[in-house]
């Protein structure tokens, strides 16, 4: 969603000739409001919470979120 640019990003009916209804739009925000935490914080960052005990129940699939 990062577009040439700096700091500016596209969404929705922006960035997609058809396919832009709300819902779409608004998953397009999200996403790009993930990209902008990721940049700030330095690293890959997602939006919910990991139980302590997942990489023992899940193994590595954990780590690599």
């Amino acid at each position: 969603m990062e577009t040439s640019v700096e700091d500016a990003y596209a969404t929705g009916a922006m960035v997609r000739a058809e396919e832009w209804q709300a819902v779409i739009s608004a998953g397009d925000g999200a996403a790009a409001a993930l990209n902008v935490l990721s940049k700030e914080k330095g690293e890959h960052y997602h939006d919910f919470d990991v139980p302590a005990d997942a990489t023992e129940l899940f193994g590595s699939l954990v780590d690599a979120e």
